[in-house]
C-alpha cells in the first residue's frame, strides 16, 4: 500500500503469460483503487513500471519515513519465455532498490547489499534505519549451504542517491541453525526498541544496533497431533503482532506507558511434510512482558504459550487486522508445503474472522467464500476504505493439485493456468454497517504525544446512541509470501469524546494522544481509523508521525 495514496504497489512473478502485459520490461505496477472503485470501462487502473531490470521477486520490502519503498535482495537471474517474447533480468539478489512515491513510476538503483539475500524480512528502526534479517544467499538452499547468519542496517540518506552498503552484524550461529532456512523471518520492532526475531520454532530478542542477545522465547508447546512443527517459509503461518493498546491515562512524553505485548502464529505444517500432509490446525499466542531496569537495559518476562484451536488447518495464508481489533485470516492451504515444486494441495477458499476479545473457544469463526483459490504467492492487504485486498497465487492449476473437500464446481479456476492476476476486496460483516465519516484534517503531519482532534459525522441511519469506543494507527502494508513487513497497529487514548447529542448522529468530536514515541511507532506514515460502539468503523485516512 503505497503511503498516502489509494495506490497498491505490485510486483510480478516473470515466471508466466501475464494477460494484460505486452512488454517484457512491466515487472511491476501500480494498481490505483479510486479508478477501479469507479468501474470506469473506460479507465485501467494500472500503471506499469519500467524502471527494475533484475530479478526482484521474492525481496523484502518496506517504506521509509518519507514513504518511498525500499526494495531489499530478490531472486537470482532469471529467464523466462512468454508468448512470442523471451526477457532475461539479471541476478536481484544484491541490490537496493527505491521506488519514489512523489513519481510511481521511477524506480532507483540506490546501493548494494552487504550479503545477497533471497527472501528477507525487514522491519524500520525509530530512527528510520531499515533492519534486513534472514534470507538465503541461493535459492531454496538447505540449512548449512547458503544461510545468513547475519541482519544489516541501511539508512536512506538521500533518496534517489547512491550510497554505501549496509552495516553486516552476526546472529547467533545456533540460533539461525535451528530455525534451518531463515526464509522470511518473523522481525518486528518492540516498544523498548529492541527487535524480536522468529523463525521456525526458535525466537530470541535482539540489542539491533549491537546484534546482542537480550533476551530469549520460551519453547514452543508440543503441538496437539505433531511431534515438530515449522511456522516459517516453506511451512508459513502469519505471525503477527496483536494491537498496542496505549493506555488512557498516559500522558505526553511517556517512556514506556505499556508493559506487554502479545505475538501469535495462525497455524503451521509438519517439518519435512508431503503434498498431502495435513496443516496444523492450532495456532499460539505468547505474552512478553518487559519493564525498564536501566538507561538502556529491559528486563522481559513471559506468559505460558497459548494454544487456540482453529476451525481447520492452515498455512500459507494471511493475516489482516481490522480497525474494530478483529482480524481476517484469508487465502493459504490445509495440505502440503509452499515452494516450486507446487506441492500445496486442499486449498482454504474460506475467509476466518479472529477476535481476541472473545473467550478461548469462541475467537474464531467461519466466513464467505472465495470462488478464486489463493495458495503459494498469495498477498492481503487492508486498504483505506477498510476492506481486506487479495491478490496473486501461483502453483495452483486445478488439473495440478487436490481440491480436498472443496467441489470443482465451487471453483472458478485461473484462466491463466498455474498463475492468477484476479484482485478481490473482501468485505468483512462489520464493513456493512452505516459508518461514521471523517471530515478533512486540519493538518495531516503530527508529533509524537501530539493531541490530534477530529470531528466526524453519523448518519441519521446509523442505530442511536452510537460513540467512538475505538481509534487506531495502522501502518502501510508491505506484504509477500504471507509476510506483513512493519505489521504495526496501535490503539490510541481517546482524550475528548463528544458525540452529537441528537442520538449520535450528526456531527461529533473527539481528540486523541498520538504515540509517546518511535519506539511505539517508528516515524512515518500511518492510516488513521475511528470504530463506534457497534463495530462500524469508517474509511481509514492517512497521517504522517513523528517526521
Amino acid at each position: 500500500m503505497v503511503p498516502g495514496t489509494n495506490l497498491i504497489f505490485s510486483i510480478e512473478r516473470p515466471s508466466f503469460d501475464h494477460p494484460s502485459v505486452p512488454k517484457t520490461d512491466e515487472l511491476a505496477q501500480y494498481y490505483d483503487l479510486t479508478l477501479a472503485e469507479d468501474n470506469n470501462p473506460n479507465t485501467t487502473p494500472n500503471t506499469p513500471v519500467y524502471a527494475i531490470y533484475d530479478s526482484v521477486f521474492c525481496a523484502g520490502h518496506l517504506y521509509t519515513p518519507n514513504g518511498d519503498l525500499v526494495l531489499y535482495g530478490g531472486n537470482p537471474e532469471l529467464f523466462k519465455c512468454r508468448t512470442n517474447n523471451c526477457e532475461f533480468y539479471v541476478d536481484g539478489r544484491s541490490a537496493i532498490r527505491v521506488a519514489n512515491r512523489q513519481d510511481p513510476t521511477q524506480v532507483t538503483y540506490v546501493s548494494t547489499l552487504a550479503r545477497p539475500r533471497w527472501y528477507p524480512s525487514l522491519i524500520m528502526l525509530p530512527d528510520g534505519t531499515l533492519m534486513a534479517v534472514g534470507g538465503t544467499t541461493n535459492v531454496d538452499s538447505m540449512p548449512g549451504y547458503a544461510i545468513n547468519p547475519n541482519y544489516e542496517l541501511w539508512k536512506q540518506a538521500a533518496p534517489g542517491k547512491f550510497q554505501a552498503a549496509p552495516t553486516l552484524f552476526q546472529l547467533p550461529l545456533d540460533f539461525v541453525q535451528k530455525t534451518r532456512g531463515f526464509w522470511y523471518p518473523f522481525v518486528t520492532l518492540l516498544p523498548t526498541g529492541h527487535a524480536l526475531i522468529y523463525g521456525d520454532q526458535e525466537g530470541i530478542i535482539i540489542e539491533p544496533q549491537t546484534g546482542t542477545v537480550v533476551s530469549t522465547l520460551p519453547a514452543l508447546p508440543n503441538t496437539p497431533g505433531f511431534a515438530t512443527a515449522s511456522r516459517t517459509y516453506p511451512y508459513h503461518a502469519p505471525g503477527r503482532l496483536l494491537p498496542i493498546v496505549l493506555p488512557q491515562d498516559m500522558t505526553a512524553g511517556a517512556d514506556l506507558p505499556t508493559t506487554y505485548i502479545d505475538f501469535i502464529l495462525w497455524g503451521g505444517q509438519k517439518t519435512w511434510s508431503g503434498p498431502d500432509e495435513m496443516a496444523l490446525d492450532t495456532a499460539v499466542k505468547l505474552r512478553i512482558n518487559f519493564m525498564r531496569t536501566g538507561t538502556n537495559a529491559f528486563a522481559y518476562t513471559y506468559n505460558n504459550w497459548e494454544v487456540e484451536r482453529m476451525p481447520g488447518p492452515r498455512y500459507q495464508h494471511n493475516g489482516i487486522n481490522l480497525p474494530n481489533g478483529k482480524w481476517i485470516l484469508i487465502g493459504g492451504a490445509a495440505a502440503g508445503f509452499q515452494g516450486d515444486s507446487g506441492l500445496g494441495n486442499n486449498p482454504v477458499v474460506n475467509a476466518w474472522e479472529y477476535d481476541p476479545n472473545q473467550t478461548l473457544t469462541q475467537r474464531y469463526r467461519v466466513l464467505a467464500a472465495s470462488r478464486i483459490i489463493r495458495m503459494y504467492h498469495n498477498n492481503a492487504c487492508l486498504i483505506p476504505d477498510g476492506r481486506v485486498l487479495e491478490f496473486g497465487s501461483d502453483r495452483n492449476d486445478v488439473s495440478k493439485i487436490k481440491l480436498g473437500n472443496i467441489l470443482p464446481t465451487d471453483i472458478d479456476p485461473s484462466p491463466y493456468g498455474d498463475a492468477d492476476y484476479r484482485i478481490e476486496a473482501f468485505a468483512p460483516q462489520d464493513w456493512f454497517r452505516v459508518k461514521p465519516v471523517i471530515q478533512p484534517l486540519t493538518k495531516t503531519v503530527y508529533a509524537y504525544s501530539e493531541l490530534l482532534t477530529l470531528t466526524y459525522t453519523l448518519p441519521n441511519t446509523a442505530p442511536a446512541g452510537l460513540s467512538v469506543i475505538r481509534v487506531t494507527l495502522h501502518a502501510p502494508c508491505s506484504s509477500t509470501h504471507g509476510t506483513d513487513m512493519g505489521q504495526r497497529t496501535l490503539v490510541l487514548p481517546i482524550k475528548t469524546n463528544t458525540p452529537n447529542a441528537n442520538n449520535g448522529w450528526g456531527l461529533g468530536t473527539l481528540s486523541v494522544m498520538l504515540p509517546p514515541n518511535a519506539r511505539y511507532a517508528p516515524p512515518g506514515y500511518y492510516l488513521l481509523f475511528i470504530t463506534m460502539t457497534d463495530n462500524s468503523y469508517s474509511r481509514g485516512v492517512w497521517v504522517q508521525v513523528g517526521v
